[in-house]
């Protein structure tokens, strides 16, 4: 066997099965990167200002209902639960207006816990993409590389000891 002719045929089958895995991987693993890259994109289209206003608005009502509904509780002995219902007279409207600056710390809360989640849903994509690339498109190929380089030395040699016997 001519060691130039014998190696490159091997490599050539082993590039063309290489490629065709590679991209048997990616189409299976599409759903999975589509699936973490939305929930990327999600996250950066909750760090917009009109979004983390309106989830500081959103929050702030429903902690004001929840006080209301508390208070409502203990009054509820006195018959007076049906008053203190958020919805209804007086607690409507404070749950509805709130001094600016009460506003703006709740903005600030709300895109820094926003600034957060972007930063985690990044780094999980950044991270799923490092290890899918390495766990499925390098580390296979380049064993089955290693072994299949192995195996073929091996045989090279077995066949010029043979030789040498004859």
């Amino acid at each position: 066997m001519n060691g130039t002719s014998g190696g490159s045929i091997w490599r050539k089958v082993f590039w063309g099965c290489t490629l065709v895995y590679a991209v048997w991987v990616i189409w299976l693993g599409m759903n999975d990167f589509r699936r973490v890259h939305r929930e990327y994109q999600r996250a950066e289209k909750r760090t917009a200002a009109s979004w983390v206003r309106e989830t500081a608005l959103q929050e702030l009502r429903e902690e004001c209902r929840r006080r209301l509904e508390h208070a409502g509780g203990r009054a509820a002995g006195d018959g007076a639960r049906e008053e203190a219902r958020p919805g209804k007279g007086d607690g409507e409207e404070e749950c509805r207006t709130w001094p600016a600056q009460v506003v703006v710390e709740r903005e600030r809360a709300v895109a820094s816990r926003q600034e957060e989640l972007k930063e985690r849903a990044g780094n999980k994509l950044l991270l799923f993409s490092l290890s899918f690339v390495l766990v499925f498109l390098v580390l296979p190929p380049a064993f089955v590389y290693l072994t299949a380089s192995f195996v073929v030395r091996m045989w090279r040699s077995l066949g010029e000891e043979e030789g040498d016997r004859r």
